[in-house]
């Protein structure tokens, strides 16, 4: 997973209007940062666990 970690991949043209996404394996929790018309959104995530905030 950390080969991943810290690229930012471009997205081709898409409904949700995605431009890019880009995923922190070595932040505590993973941190994912999807790019879009409002700018970049970054938020947490779990792997078989919750995460809140």
């Amino acid at each position: 997973m950390t080969k991943v970690s810290g690229i930012t991949y471009l997205m081709k043209p898409n409904d949700q209007g995605i431009n890019s996404i880009a995923f922190n394996f070595e932040a505590t929790p993973v941190m994912i940062t999807i790019t879009n018309k409002f700018g970049d959104q970054t938020f947490g995530s779990g792997f078989g666990t919750m995460v809140t905030g």
